[in-house]
């Protein structure tokens, strides 16, 4: 027996049904590991203006030279708005902890389009704690 006369087409519409699927499927992994990144460069920012804050004689290091070196970090991410926070709640005495935090947000890119309820930004968040030595 031969193909059916209806056949001739149905590869073409089964394409057109599944090709969406695949974009946001491609798009999302895309999408989720630039921002796995991005999470990572806020991790090491944070990470490197606490040893900054913490090597030197306690209390030397102002926050706002800490700061500095934090968004030095970030730079690869800017333009972002963002938040960092740099808090010694102990005070800045050896033994004593460090706290330094950087909030930003990612903004989605791709899958906004896709995906109109998914949300414009994913907030990410980083904290640093290190002991003055």
């Amino acid at each position: 027996m031969g193909k059916l006369r209806g056949e001739k087409g149905s590869v073409a519409v089964e394409f057109a049904i599944l090709m969406p699927l695949l974009f946001v499927f491609i798009f999302g992994i895309i999408e989720f590991g630039l921002a796995l990144c991005n999470k990572q460069i806020i991790t090491n920012a944070c990470r490197e203006g606490a040893r900054r804050g913490i090597v030197y004689p306690a209390g030397s290091v102002s926050d706002d030279e800490i700061k500095e070196t934090v968004s030095y970090y970030l730079q690869p991410l800017m333009p972002l708005d963002g938040v960092i926070d740099v808090d010694h709640p102990e005070g800045q005495m050896p033994g004593k902890p460090l706290y330094v935090t950087a909030t930003y947000r990612y903004d989605f890119w791709a899958l906004d389009s896709f995906i109109p309820g998914l949300g414009d930004s994913l907030t990410l968040s980083s904290q640093a704690v290190m002991i003055y030595e």
